[in-house]
């Protein structure tokens, strides 16, 4: 499974809520510090329920803390800082195989963060 769907890029610049909503994953607007600012649950029901109502949390404090303690947050950071983030990752979490990607949107200091469980 990919992050890759024709038309992402446009759909993120300019922020199609159905198109976003509509993805096979989920997807967090984030800022610098991690804060959510929008939430697009993909379209499976399980995965919008686990996230439902995140808006304005922590990613890496109230939602996951436990991706901050694989060291995720310190990645974040430090591609934040350098104004270059491209991350990538696959992991277990609770018996469940998930994984992420996080990069820059194209706005200065915002951040797209995809989400799907495997």
């Amino acid at each position: 499974m990919t992050f890759y769907v024709d038309g992402l890029e446009a759909a993120q610049a300019q922020q199609v809520i159905s198109e976003l909503s509509s993805l096979p994953f989920g997807m967090l607007y984030m800022d610098r510090q991690g804060r959510v600012i929008v939430y697009y649950p993909d379209e499976t029901e399980g995965s919008s329920h686990f996230l439902s109502g995140i808006t304005g949390q922590s990613f890496f404090t109230e939602i996951a803390p436990c991706i901050s303690e694989m060291g995720v947050r310190r990645c974040f950071e430090d591609g934040a800082d350098a104004c270059r983030l491209n991350l990538l990752l696959e992991f277990t979490l609770s018996d469940s195989q998930v994984r992420l990607h996080i990069k820059n949107a194209k706005m200065d200091r915002v951040y797209w963060l995809s989400i799907k469980k495997m």
